[in-house]
């Protein structure tokens, strides 16, 4: 899946052309600390960017780099604009790039010839990105789930959101016959009503056209992703009646909330969709198991960093599993004939170095906890061939 944090950084810079970034990690505290010690903090991260580049790139300058980071120390304002758990501040000394995280605190400085990206990839994959779509029989309300934040979509007035405006004179025909003359032989007068078909039948036919109209009009409407999946809001049968009539591929088969969403507020919503992200991450690490069993079956598994560094640069790695928080202290080098050597006293995270390369390949990176898989590596790495 895309991770739209990681293509911010794409879009920005070319990663591959030969370039110095320096990539740094710092939380947000300005609202319980203060500006002063905000900015005080990000100079000594911004000091210890300067120690390695000098470490490590003796023969590059660091003016401009520092240049870039100057205008963020004496903006006040820029700390207004980033109120997310943390932020990540990227530079090549010609352009700065900011991105938000949502979700993690994480502090990390890395000078690198690629950004550093894995902190982006694990902010995203803390909850999935998908669509809510609640039903009932006769209304229903669409949700965007982004970042863990829920949002209700509004629709015009003409949008078939409820059963009548849907449907409109099309529903089932309910009129009757009339008779009024005596029934039974009895005295007195009454009236018999003979209904074309029952009311149960009649209120399936319109339920199974309602939930037509709604599929289409989602399915044509140009503010919703159509590469996004979409998770089903309601009560089993509710769902199986849309599942057949939709017949939609955005439609999720493995997530539900089996519920019904009626009268329910946003916050009480928010409270039903955390199911999801329960769901969701127990799926993911399902899968991603299956992935590495069938990999160490077909011998496609590496879990030493020393042996992962040449697979990652030649593109050799398909996924990149990577544990929390782990980290692989060092620094590789590679001579003129292309041998790596990791150097002990210029100390960096050769996961994330790792990580980097894999992401500007093409490769696929997954933070998840190792021991779902019974690793016992910071980094497992499953090989494309």
């Amino acid at each position: 899946m895309q991770n739209t944090l990681t293509q911010q950084l794409s879009e920005a810079f070319n990663t591959n052309e030969s370039e110095v970034f320096i990539s740094i990690y710092l939380r947000i505290r300005k609202a319980t600390k203060g500006l002063e010690w905000q900015k005080l903090h990000f100079k000594q991260l911004v000091e210890q960017a300067e120690k390695k580049f000098k470490q490590q790139f003796t023969d590059k300058e660091w003016q401009l780099f520092n240049d870039e980071f100057q205008e963020v120390l004496s903006d006040s304002t820029f700390w207004d604009q980033h109120l997310g758990q943390s932020v990540g501040i990227f530079t090549n000394s010609q352009k700065l790039v900011v991105v938000d995280l949502k979700h993690i605190e994480i502090e990390q400085v890395h000078v690198s010839d690629l950004p550093a990206i894995l902190p982006l990839v694990a902010d995203e994959q803390v909850y999935p990105t998908v669509d809510i779509l609640a039903l009932q029989n006769k209304t229903f309300a669409y949700y965007k789930v982004r970042d863990g934040i829920i949002t209700e979509m509004a629709f015009p007035d003409n949008a078939p959101t409820t059963l009548t405006k849907a449907l409109g004179s099309e529903k089932t025909d309910r009129m009757v016959n009339f008779n009024a003359s005596p029934s039974g032989g009895s005295r007195n007068h009454g009236a018999t009503f003979h209904g074309h078909s029952s009311a149960d039948d009649e209120r399936e036919v319109d339920q199974t056209n309602f939930f037509r109209a709604v599929s289409k009009y989602l399915q044509q409407h140009e503010d919703i992703d159509q590469n996004i999946p979409v998770v089903l809001f309601a009560e089993p049968r509710q769902q199986a009646v849309y599942r057949e009539v939709s017949k939609s591929q955005r439609i999720s088969e493995a997530l539900s909330i089996d519920k019904s969403p009626a009268k329910l507020t946003l916050a009480e919503v928010r409270d039903a969709v955390s199911v999801i992200q329960t769901q969701w991450q127990a799926l993911r690490t399902q899968s991603l198991t299956a992935q590495y069993d069938k990999a160490v079956g077909q011998q496609l598994v590496l879990d030493r960093i020393d042996t992962m560094i040449e697979p990652a640069t030649n593109g050799q790695i398909r996924t990149l599993y990577v544990s929390p928080d782990s980290r692989f202290e060092g620094y590789f080098t590679a001579d003129q004939e292309g041998q790596f050597t990791i150097v002990d006293q210029l100390q960096d995270d050769i996961i994330e170095k790792i990580s980097d390369i894999v992401w500007q390949q093409g490769g696929d990176i997954e933070v998840v906890a190792l021991q779902a898989i019974q690793s016992q590596s910071p980094a497992v790495a499953i090989l494309r061939y």
